[in-house]
């Protein structure tokens, strides 16, 4: 049995050392040497090459392009800080949420003027002045009280309850989030927010800017704004009016929108900085929503300006009874005027009456004389 066993176990080494593979050794290549070329053979592949050559289409120089040495400028403004979406003082195109910036300079080259006209330059935004409700904004579904707005990166609340018409003259640009920004915008800003900038003061020399506008409707628009350096070290200011005054094509509507705003911000040192801002807006607006079809019997005081009469009754279930009304046409200037005279007369005969009272009162006490 033991012969057996050595037996067998030197037959397995033997297969064992038969599968092994041995050594692999890599040597380089042998140069290979160049066939030996006539002086002629040369040449007559040298003039072979050129005809070749000659065949193809005429070499035309390109000049060498430099590269950029600023920012390329695009229309979506990525390049910007914003305060909508986050307060790192990241760009646009770092922060992973959907924000546009609209400039300045894009407002003028858009030809927008009011804050309501500036989804016009705005991708999925549409905006609007609804009654008792203007400037709204609607983007991704949502709008009203779904859509915050900030002013210089401040919540002020849903833009039903905030918003109004303003010029953007004294803006420095427009920032639109789109999509959920509860986080930084606050409460209510689930399809959005909107944050207006105004123009800051900067360090250096004074700028001042103005225009002027004018248009076939007898509208008007005008601006003067300026901002710089003091002669105080480290005190700079800016300071924006203006005034626009733009009539429709229907009669009697028009919007009157007037801006005064400033700012001083003083550098205390490097850490440091003291800064206060005051601004005064003011918006009296008549929009044009609707011309009802008024028939040329209409009863009313002047029926041939369009006075309005018919039946009404409330918008709930039911309705109720109707009852007859009849609405005076806003096209009617004079009688307007009218009124207002009437309304003066009455409050100084008030007057009238009340200081009349008044001296009355102080007769009848002992010890006084008129």
């Amino acid at each position: 049995m033991s012969l057996s066993s050595a037996a067998l176990a030197q037959s397995a080494a033997q297969d064992n050392r038969s599968r092994e593979v041995g050594p692999v050794i890599v040597s380089p290549p042998a140069p290979r040497q160049a066939p030996a070329v006539s002086p002629g053979t040369q040449k007559q592949r040298a003039a072979r090459r050129a005809a070749g050559r000659n065949r193809g289409a005429p070499a035309v120089a390109v000049p060498a392009t430099q590269a950029p040495s600023g920012p390329v400028q695009t229309p979506l403004n990525t390049a910007a800080v914003t305060d909508v979406g986050s307060r790192l003082g990241i760009t646009a195109r770092e922060m992973p949420a959907t924000v546009e910036v609209i400039s300045q300079q894009t407002m003028q080259e858009l030809g927008i003027r009011t804050t309501t006209d500036v989804a016009k330059a705005a991708v999925g935004v549409t905006g609007g002045d609804a009654p008792g409700a203007p400037a709204i904004f609607s983007m991704r579904g949502f709008s009203g009280d779904q859509i915050s707005t900030l002013y210089n990166g401040i919540p002020i609340g849903p833009s039903t309850m905030t918003g109004r018409p303003m010029d953007v003259a004294g803006l420095q640009q427009v920032e639109i989030i789109k999509g959920p920004d509860s986080l930084v915008a606050g409460l209510g800003a689930t399809g959005g927010a909107i944050n207006y900038v105004n123009k800051a003061p900067h360090t250096g020399p004074i700028v001042n800017d103005a225009f002027t506008s004018y248009d076939s409707f007898n509208g008007y628009r005008a601006g003067y704004g300026s901002g710089g350096s003091t002669l105080i070290n480290g005190l700079d200011y800016r300071f924006d009016i203006s005034h626009f005054n733009n009539k429709g094509f229907i009669d009697d509507t028009y919007s009157k929108l007037s801006n005064v705003s400033g700012q001083l911000n003083y550098r205390v040192n490097e850490n440091l900085k003291i800064w206060g801002a005051t601004e005064y807006r003011q918006d009296n607006d008549r929009f044009y929503w609707g011309t009802p079809l008024v028939p040329a019997n209409a009863p009313g005081i002047v029926p041939t300006y369009g006075v309005v009469s018919g039946l009404w009754s409330n918008y709930y279930l039911g309705g109720g009874t109707p009852v007859p009304v009849t609405i005076d046409a806003r096209t009617d200037h004079e009688l307007q005027r009218a009124r207002q005279s009437q309304r003066r007369q009455r409050a100084l005969a008030a007057q009238r009456l009340s200081m009349g009272h008044h001296q009355q009162h102080l007769a009848e006490k002992p010890g006084l004389w008129l």
